[in-house]
């Protein structure tokens, strides 16, 4: 049981192993025929969040409408590539680490997750999903509402393809 709810783990094509994707089964229920699955949006409860970019720094915000207040994380970032802002998750890289950050407003604060990869070039990001590509390695980080803890997942391959569809 994940995030709350009973998920089945479906393992990626043998060229990219390790990389699972998250599938919820819905019962049959009042459906006929075989049970259907839908992929889980993994986004932020308040997706409104506004980041910028000064040159030295990545400022991120969102505004609480349970605290009635704004909530600001700053990190220091002298060079960033891939800067993305989706779904109330902004991730970027420096070249060399994965930098995510998320408001979760059960602990109304901001998350962050940095991780060391060597080469990594590419940051992608969809439904609170954020997905890496790097010189021998891809991986996906996800902030777990539920445990207050990120999820991450790695695999020792490259691509030069990296797509997140659909939250995968």
């Amino acid at each position: 049981m994940l995030f709350g709810l009973h998920l089945r783990s479906v393992r990626r094509p043998a060229r990219w192993p390790g990389l699972a994707v998250l599938l919820v089964a819905l019962g049959p229920g009042p459906f006929t025929g075989p049970a259907r699955a839908t992929l889980l949006d993994l986004s932020s409860p308040l997706p409104e969040v506004t980041a910028t970019y000064d040159g030295s720094r990545v400022i991120c915000r969102v505004y609480d409408p349970a605290q009635g207040r704004e909530y600001t994380n700053t990190t220091a970032a002298p060079v960033i590539f891939a800067f993305q802002n989706r779904d109330g998750v902004v991730s970027w890289t420096s070249g060399s680490a994965v930098f995510v950050r998320t408001y979760d407003p059960h602990l109304t604060n901001w998350v962050e997750w940095n991780h060391p990869v060597p080469g990594v070039w590419e940051v992608r990001s969809h439904r609170g999903l954020v997905a890496w590509s790097a010189t021998a390695q891809v991986g996906c980080t996800v902030y777990d509402r539920s445990r207050r803890t990120w999820v991450t997942d790695t695999a020792g391959v490259g691509t030069f393809d990296l797509r997140c569809v659909d939250g995968v």
